[in-house]
């Protein structure tokens, strides 16, 4: 009733490194596991999950649980650099563009999505000639009600105290790798950070949908070519970080 099913596997090209982007779902906590040993069984590709560089904190604190069992399955901090070395390598990798914003909603957030307004993935994947294939995840959030959410549990008394410190002692640690938190760790990442408190209200199956793989290369070269008439008239180059961009929107 409640094992996992995948969509549109067939989908997924096995020819070129490719780019997994998908939504977090409540906790995140089996979507990184879920897909990686899926297309491991299903097609033999090992994908390169990026987690957020809090999960391997252990390392610093004599707990390596988490950072262990993240590394057996092969993610890594997610960051700019680890994704660009990645695809370098010709690896395929896993990205959640919403972060911990998105795995820790709040009250009334269900399946939303808080990506960035830049998608850097984008221009590292015409870079490095990797193709998007989108991913889709429902069915945790149909499981679980949110009782208290981050902002709610840091309003409480002595307890958000507590949990405040420990969250800006983790965001100063980690400020060489998360770019929001670079100097003094901002109130709106602390809340980030923060797991709500949840109750199951019933049994529900998780489904995974892999979309149509988008071809950034091929996409890029079109629009040049459209873009030759613009060129020749007013003499500007055509702009790859426009083109990203608007392929992004």
């Amino acid at each position: 009733l409640v094992s996992p099913v995948f969509l549109g596997m067939d989908r997924v090209p096995a020819d070129r490194p490719v780019i997994f982007v998908g939504n977090h779902t409540l906790f995140g906590i089996a979507d990184i596991p879920l897909l990686v040993s899926h297309i491991l069984h299903s097609r033999g590709l090992l994908i390169r999950g990026l987690a957020h560089p809090w999960l391997f904190q252990g390392r610093e604190n004599d707990d390596e649980e988490v950072a262990s069992r993240l590394e057996l399955i092969g993610a890594v901090k997610v960051s700019p650099r680890n994704m660009y070395n990645l695809l370098r390598d010709g690896e395929s990798v896993l990205l959640f563009p919403g972060g911990a914003r998105e795995a820790y909603k709040r009250k009334g957030e269900q399946y939303k999505l808080f990506w960035p307004e830049r998608a850097e993935f984008i221009r590292m994947a015409l870079k490095f000639n990797a193709v998007i294939v989108p991913v889709a995840s429902v069915g945790v959030e149909d499981a679980f009600e949110v009782l208290a959410d981050g902002p709610e549990i840091l309003d409480l008394p002595w307890v958000g105290a507590q949990v405040r410190a420990r969250m800006e002692q983790i965001a100063e640690n980690q400020a060489a790798n998360a770019r929001a938190w670079k100097g003094s760790p901002q109130a709106s990442a602390i809340e980030d950070l923060v797991s709500p408190v949840a109750r199951p209200k019933a049994l529900s199956r998780q489904y995974f949908g892999f979309g149509h793989p988008i071809d950034v290369a091929a996409s890029w070269d079109e629009y040049q070519q459209e873009q030759q008439v613009v060129v020749q008239d007013d003499g500007q180059p055509c702009d790859e970080r426009d083109f990203c961009a608007m392929l992004y929107q």
